[in-house]
């Protein structure tokens, strides 16, 4: 059994699989950002860990696979974000600098 999930994930990577953050400690701005998210939305989460080797910073482009509201008189209003891994695919924009090219970044490349 070891030996089969090594092969299938020979060089595991961390990955996040849910995000979430109580409302009532958002500025409006954040509030109104993380209101906005819905399922199929692209978002973008960044960590950084201390290490007794200095810093390591993980960020990863997610897709919004489902979202949660809890809402309690004690904790207030708080938002959990499910995420799956995705593939983010930039469109051929013909006559463009950098969305015109067709290679390894394009999908038709």
């Amino acid at each position: 059994l070891a030996l089969a999930t090594y092969l299938l994930e020979p060089e595991p990577e961390a990955r996040y699989t849910a995000v979430g953050t109580n409302l009532n400690k958002l500025t409006t701005a954040q509030r109104d950002t993380v209101a906005i998210v819905d399922i199929g939305d692209t978002i973008t989460i960044e960590k950084t860990f201390s290490s007794g080797a200095g810093t390591t910073q993980l960020a990863q482009e997610l897709s919004v696979e489902g979202i949660e509201h809890t809402i309690s008189v004690g904790s207030g209003h708080a938002i959990m974000y499910f995420t799956a891994p995705t593939t983010i695919v930039y469109e051929l924009i013909l006559d463009d600098a950098v969305y015109g090219i067709i290679d390894s970044t394009n999908v038709l490349g």
